[in-house]
């Protein structure tokens, strides 16, 4: 018996080491897994922190290169608004031609007194409503001699048309070409302004209005040459671009004239030989505003006083015109129809007497690569 108890127990202790051994491999095995789940937590962790930083540098390259986007694009439209305000406030793209198409409507009515004698010699007074239209069309060409001098060049092409209850009068041709040089001393800054300098000679090759008979033809130029000189200035005040500017125009005289519509005067020796022109001194300021990315617009006004113009008859000596003053509000767009592509119109409205009563003009500009 006795032996039979001991071989029991002795199964039972040895059933008892197996279950303790077993226990303690699978305690071991237990705490293997979890310090081995642990640390593949960790690296899972680090994985996703490492690619957490990778993404916020790539979110902040693609923050900066849309700053810089946002930049070029400011840049654009900062043109585009002072293209709607006039092709005095820019420059020509380094490397680029620009060549822009423009038509202009002029239109304008007032009335004229003119005394009338008949065979009795019995003298009265008419009136009569003129009604006058203007269609320029022009193309001009801007050409970057280096970064910041820009030369240009204006061709006009003139169609007027002049009218009144008893008569009418026309004229078609080439007008007054000119040539330009403008300057940038220096590059805008937060302090100080974007300034051009600007200087210009008008060209007498259309129809000179001292040669041709008034009553049935209508000069397609001034007959005059014309040196002018300005300083444009532009800056940003968010929202808006703020410019203006100063100009001066001397006018040259015309020498070698025998004018005088009247031809029973004329043949009596009494004409004009020579006109002496007062020059002129002009102010300009405005605002632009970007409506969109598709739109900006401007408005401006323009005030210019000329001195009095001298005329030397024949016989009858010198005389001389009061001086006169114009002044003129505009209203300009620019619609971008693409990144590549867009056009400006203004309409002016014309504040004096002898201002024309209004003005509308498109303008198309084209660049090319040279």
């Amino acid at each position: 018996m006795v032996k039979i108890f001991l071989k029991i127990n002795k199964g039972l202790f040895t059933q008892k080491i197996i279950f303790i051994i077993v226990f303690l491999s699978a305690l071991s095995f237990s705490a293997f897994s979890q310090e081995t789940n642990i640390s593949l937590e960790e690296k899972v962790k680090k994985m996703e922190k490492l690619i957490q930083e990778l993404e916020k540098k790539q979110k902040a390259q693609e923050v900066m290169s849309q700053l810089k986007q946002t930049d070029e694009e400011k840049k654009d439209k900062e043109e585009d608004i002072l293209d709607a305000a006039g092709r005095e406030y820019t420059l020509a793209t380094p490397g680029k031609i620009n060549i822009s198409y423009s038509l202009e409507y002029t239109g304008d009515t007032y009335d004229v007194l003119r005394q009338l004698t008949d065979e009795n010699d019995k003298v009265s007074t008419e009136v009569r409503h003129v009604d006058t239209h203007e269609l320029t069309n022009a193309f001009d060409i801007k050409y970057p001699l280096k970064r910041n001098i820009t030369f240009s060049a204006r061709i006009p092409f003139e169609a007027k048309y002049s009218a009144t209850s008893k008569d009418s009068a026309s004229g078609t041709g080439a007008g007054d070409p000119s040539i330009s040089v403008q300057y940038q001393p220096f590059k805008s800054s937060d302090k100080l302004p974007n300034t051009i300098l600007s200087t210009s000679l008008t060209f007498p090759l259309g129809t000179n209005p001292f040669d041709i008979d008034s009553d049935d033809e209508l000069a397609t130029g001034d007959g005059r040459y014309v040196l002018s000189g300005g300083i444009n200035f532009s800056k940003t005040i968010d929202p808006i671009m703020a410019f203006g500017g100063i100009s001066y125009s001397h006018y040259f005289p015309v020498d070698g004239l025998d004018y005088n519509p009247d031809e029973e005067q004329k043949a009596e020796g009494y004409y004009v030989y020579k006109v002496d022109y007062g020059d002129a001194i002009g102010f300009n300021i405005g605002m632009g505003y970007s409506l969109s990315y598709m739109v900006a617009v401007s408005m401006s006004y323009q005030y210019s006083h000329s001195m009095p113009t001298d005329y030397y008859w024949k016989i009858a000596g010198k005389n001389s015109s009061s001086s006169s003053s114009s002044s003129t509000f505009s209203i300009g767009t620019n619609w971008r129809i693409n990144h590549k592509r867009s056009f400006n119109t203004d309409l002016s409205i014309g504040l004096y007497n002898n201002n024309s009563d209004v003005s509308f003009s498109i303008n198309i500009p084209f660049e090319f690569r040279i």
